[in-house]
C-alpha cells in the first residue's frame, strides 16, 4: 500500500526547519494517526502547496519506529540524529540517496535493517549511527573521512565489515572485519575500543592492532 499523497501533507505540516526553500522532515509519519505496517512510503522530492520547498534532511525521530518501506528523494543531503531510530520494516536492504553527505549520531539506532548501501558522496558517519542495529553487512566508501565511535557497537548480526580500497583515512586488512587508521589518536584505550568495530565474534579491545603515530601516555 502506497502513502505518497497522505506523506506529502504530513511532511510540509511538521518540519523542523526551514531554511529559504530547503526543509527538514521530523516527527513523520506519526504511528497514532495511521498504520503504515507493510506499506511503502515514498518521500517527494518537493512539498508545500505550490511544491516550493525541498526535502535536503531527515530530521531527529523522522521515521522512529516506522514499520513501513521508506524511499528517500535524491535532494536529501543529511540524516540526522536519532532519524531511524528503532525503524521497524524487517529484513530492508536500505538504499541511501546518492546526495547524503553526512549520517549523524544513532541516526539508524536498533534499526531493523539488513543492509544498506552508503552511497559515494557520503563524508562522515556519527557515533553509533548503526548501534544496535539488525545490519548484516557494511561498506564504508572511499569518500568517507570521519567515522565516529561505536558505529556498529552490539550489531550482532553483523557478519561483513569492510572499508572500501581507495579511503586515504581508514582501511580495512586483508581477511578482517575491522575499521583502521594511521592517524594520530589522543584518546584512551577504553575509547579506543570502542572506535573499532568489527564482527562480534572479535574482541576489538584484545584482538585489533592500531597503528598509533604518537603515544598518548
Amino acid at each position: 500500500m502506497l502513502f505518497r499523497s497522505y506523506v506529502s501533507t504530513i511532511l510540509f505540516d511538521n518540519v523542523s526547519e526551514v531554511l529559504h526553500d530547503r526543509i527538514s522532515l521530523e516527527h513523520v509519519p506519526r504511528m497514532t494517526d495511521r498504520d503504515y505496517t507493510g506499506g511503502e512510503i515514498i518521500v517527494p522530492e518537493k512539498v508545500g502547496p505550490a511544491n516550493e520547498y525541498t526535502v535536503y534532511s531527515v530530521g531527529t525521530y523522522a521515521f522512529s519506529y516506522c514499520p513501513a518501506k521508506v524511499t528517500l528523494p535524491q535532494s536529501v543531503k543529511h540524516i540526522e540524529y536519532w532519524a531511524f531510530n528503532e525503524y521497524a520494516y524487517e529484513g530492508y536492504d536500505f538504499q541511501l540517496p546518492t546526495n547524503v553527505a553526512s549520517i549523524a549520531d544513532h541516526a539508524f539506532w536498533a534499526a531493523k535493517i539488513k543492509g544498506i548501501t552508503l552511497n559515494v558522496n557520503l563524508k562522515e558517519i556519527g557515533d553509533d549511527a548503526f548501534g544496535q542495529s539488525s545490519l548484516e553487512s557494511l561498506v564504508i566508501p572511499k569518500s568517507v573521512s570521519e567515522i565516529g565511535m561505536g558505529i556498529t557497537s552490539h550489531c550482532n548480526n553483523l557478519k561483513f565489515l569492510r572499508v572500501e580500497n581507495g579511503n586515504e583515512t581508514y582501511y580495512s586488512p586483508i581477511n578482517s572485519n575491522v575499521i583502521m587508521t594511521d592517524m594520530t589518536l589522543e584518546m584512551t584505550g577504553e575509547e579506543l575500543s570502542c572506535c573499532f568495530q568489527k564482527s562480534p565474534a572479535y574482541h576489538p579491545a584484545t584482538d585489533v592492532v592500531i597503528k598509533i603515530v604518537d603515544d598518548w601516555n
